[in-house]
């Protein structure tokens, strides 16, 4: 009888892993980066660092966080829109704080829906900068920014059973008393 139990538990476990798994229907990648700009007028290179998260099935971004150097916290979104840059979409959100305006433009908006690196580089037409009104005060932003590794609900689950089955594999093997030799 256990014999044929310990056949039947991993047969379970594999046809549960078999089971085609229902799509996503809304997705959010929460990322975070660092990289640098300069800051006008001396040209001093400045840090830049920041987080966001993106709505897979919208686009948008959404609770942006970026720490520029001497210009501060930009978390207040005013605007964000799909810009073209030489044939390719690319997403670009506005932030400020009290005193300046960030206009930032990410690599492409599959990039982002992907959950692939991104990047913000002053190489793109519409470069990202800062601005105090209209005049620019910061320019050249260069950042990669990564999706943050965070295990679907599913996957947790598949490992807990994994656990699971195999602390009950090696509770069963202890219990069974050895044979005695005569």
């Amino acid at each position: 009888m256990s014999f044929k139990f310990g056949l039947i538990l991993p047969v379970l476990l594999l046809g549960a892993t078999a089971l085609p798994s229902a799509p996503a229907t809304a997705a959010i990648l929460d990322y975070s980066g660092s990289g640098t700009f300069y800051l006008l007028p001396n040209d001093d290179l400045e840090n830049f660092s920041g987080s966001f998260a993106v709505d897979t099935v919208s686009g948008f971004i959404s609770n942006p966080t970026f720490l520029a150097g001497d210009l501060g916290n930009f978390t207040q979104v005013i605007a964000q829109a799909i810009v073209q840059d030489t044939g390719v979409d690319r997403s670009e959100i506005i932030l400020a704080n009290a005193t300046y305006t960030l206009n930032l433009i990410l690599d492409t908006r599959m990039t982002l829906e992907d959950g692939a690196p991104t990047v913000a580089d002053h190489g793109f037409s519409g470069a990202s900068v800062f601005y105090d009104g209209g005049t620019p005060v910061g320019l050249d932003i260069e950042a990669t920014f990564n999706v943050s590794a965070v295990p679907e609900p599913s996957t947790w689950a598949m490992m807990i059973l994994g656990f699971a089955c195999l602390g009950f594999m090696s509770y069963r093997r202890k219990s069974r008393p050895a044979l005695i030799a005569a």
